[in-house]
């Protein structure tokens, strides 16, 4: 097995799984903080393919420079800019939360595939800020996660999910929400204690055309 060095921090086989030095990475991250977060009004559908370069870089300055380099004559500057650069947040942030999930030693990924693997069930990870609109407060939606779930899949219109699913809800009490994707650190702590309590009895479960279909919710509050 072959490693390189991307970037600053990310150890990386050919099939690009990353071993995160997440102190870097956090740094990096929340050096995003000091802009706000914002997709802009209305998110035009061009903007995905003029700002997919954000995907090449990891640290902060070098990708809010090629925006700059790229997009300063643009007629919407400000707001593409904001978009890029939310899009590059979003990117770093989960590619560096599954990175912590496989370097458990409970979890597995397989080459070529982007979901990963917890005691033989394969899962896909989605990291949600918590919504302001739940009809439930964080602490309700913990009590009764099905109630939660369901609600969620109503309002998004997951009603049709085919994969095992992992989705990790972030909720801050002193600051946006937005901004604890950057605290990887604390982030690590909380994943690594579900991971060493894992049990798939504990799973929210349902029955499909394709078979059993496994979701957990978890809630991380800082």
């Amino acid at each position: 097995m072959h490693l390189h060095l991307n970037g600053f921090g990310f150890w990386c086989t050919p099939s690009f799984l990353c071993m995160v030095n997440l102190v870097q990475v956090e740094e990096e991250l929340k050096k995003r903080w000091s802009r706000r977060f914002n997709w802009g009004e209305k998110i035009v559908s061009i903007w995905d393919s003029q700002t997919s370069f954000v995907f090449g870089f990891d640290r902060f300055n070098d990708v809010n420079d090629e925006i700059h380099a790229r997009l300063s004559s643009h007629a919407r500057f400000n707001e593409i800019r904001d978009y890029a650069l939310s899009r590059w947040y979003i990117f770093i942030s989960n590619r560096s939360l599954a990175s912590i999930f496989i370097s458990h030693p409970l979890v597995r990924q397989l080459k070529g595939d982007a979901d990963f693997y917890i005691d033989g069930l394969s899962f896909q990870l989605k990291a949600i800020d918590f919504p302001s609109n739940s009809p439930l407060k964080i602490e309700e939606a913990k009590k009764d996660k099905q109630a939660f779930l369901d609600w969620w899949m109503r309002e998004h219109h997951e009603s049709d999910l085919s994969k095992n699913t992992i989705y990790l809800f972030l909720q801050s009490t002193t600051a946006e929400n937005w901004k604890l994707r950057a605290e990887l650190g604390l982030l690590k702590q909380f994943i690594y204690e579900y991971l060493d309590g894992f049990s798939r009895k504990n799973l929210l479960n349902s029955r499909t055309k394709s078979g059993l279909l496994y979701t957990e919710v978890l809630f991380f509050e800082k």
